[in-house]
This record gives structure tokens, C-alpha cells and sequence, in this order.
């Protein structure tokens, strides 16, 4: 498991680290930028000791940033809790015609504020190939909607999707790769 923050400021990478060279940073010109769909590259991944098609769960733990539309420039906080939503279930006549038939205990599956749970999705790697590049990464769109600024987020890499042992897994992936690199797919909205 690995938690970091990502920011959206002036003079600081995506990590809330001093820009450098060969950094990434998003612009803070827009009042909010969110995630349209996001991959996780492994560099140096040697697929000979570990499966060839890892898994990973990216769940944003922390609060949401994002700036105001208006000239102010102020940020707000959100703490986005991913709550489901029921979905209803077919009404049919002999429903609507039952007395006992109440539409806010039978006609939806599930209970309102049920937190939802996230799914795991396809970590990429250049199996070990160092003329292999990201081209092949296909984008999940999980966090679909949510901000690209966290205070805090949790990269999982269940070591049971490695190796049949899960230890032994995580300890080859740790002692294998040299670098973990995100890919977000963004779209943004322009303050006034």
C-alpha cells in the first residue's frame, strides 16, 4: 500500500513536490480538474517471477480540492464519501395492485447512503522489455468525476494478483521495479 497526496498549485509538481525538471503539474489557471479515466504503468516489471496481469485498487481517501469559478481564487474542501444508489426494480401491474406493495421498502435493491466499494483494475508493465512504452495502458474510468487534487490517496497492489504467494510477490515486485507512474486522462473547467 502506498499513500501520497496530489495538489494543484504554482511552482509544485503533482506530488506537492518543488517543480523540477522532467516534472508533471496540472494548471491551476482552471478552477477544477477531474479525472476522466487513470492507469498505473510499472517500469521494469520482470513478469518472469510474477503474473503477467496485476491488479491494483486507487482509492482516494482524503478530500477533494477544487478552486471557485469566480475571481476570488478561494479553494473549497469536499469529502467525497462514494455512497450507491439503488437501482429500482420492475414495477408491474400485479405490483401497483397489491395492497401490501410499498414502493419505499420493495421497489429498489439495496438501502440509500450504502457505501460503495471499489474494484481492483489492470496494472501495465513493460514486462521486463526495455523497448516497451505505456501505448499499451488502457485507462480505467473508476474514479470517473472525482478531482485530481486529494489530500490523500491509497495505491493497493494486492499481492495475491503477484504470486500464488502473496508475500513472495510483494517482495519480487518491490525488488523488481524502478519506478510506479500514473496516468490520468483529465478534463478541466476554466474559472471566469
Amino acid at each position: 500500500m502506498i499513500r501520497f497526496s496530489s495538489e494543484i498549485n504554482n511552482g509544485v509538481n503533482f506530488f506537492g513536490k518543488e517543480l523540477a525538471a522532467g516534472d508533471h503539474s496540472f494548471s491551476s489557471a482552471n478552477y477544477a480538474t477531474k479525472i476522466h479515466g487513470f492507469g498505473v504503468w510499472l517500469e521494469n516489471y520482470n513478469a518472469a517471477g510474477l503474473a503477467t496481469t496485476p491488479r491494483a485498487y486507487m482509492v482516494p481517501v482524503g478530500n477533494d480540492y477544487l478552486r471557485t469559478s469566480s475571481s476570488q481564487r478561494q479553494t473549497r474542501t469536499w469529502n467525497v464519501v462514494e455512497q450507491r444508489i439503488p437501482t429500482p426494480f420492475t414495477i408491474n401491474q400485479s405490483d401497483l395492485h397489491s395492497p401490501d406493495y410499498l414502493p419505499n421498502l420493495n421497489g429498489y435493491d439495496g438501502s440509500f447512503a450504502e457505501l460503495r466499494r471499489h474494484g481492483d483494475f489492470r496494472v501495465y508493465h513493460d514486462n521486463g522489455d526495455s523497448a516497451a512504452d505505456d501505448s499499451e495502458l488502457i485507462l480505467d474510468s473508476r474514479l470517473i468525476g472525482r478531482s485530481v487534487w486529494n489530500s490523500e490517496w491509497m495505491l493497493i497492489i494486492p499481492g495475491a494478483n503477484l504470486d500464488a504467494d502473496p508475500m513472495a510477490g510483494l517482495t519480487t515486485l518491490a525488488e523488481t521495479i524502478s519506478d510506479i507512474k500514473l496516468h490520468f486522462k483529465t478534463y478541466s473547467h476554466q474559472g471566469q
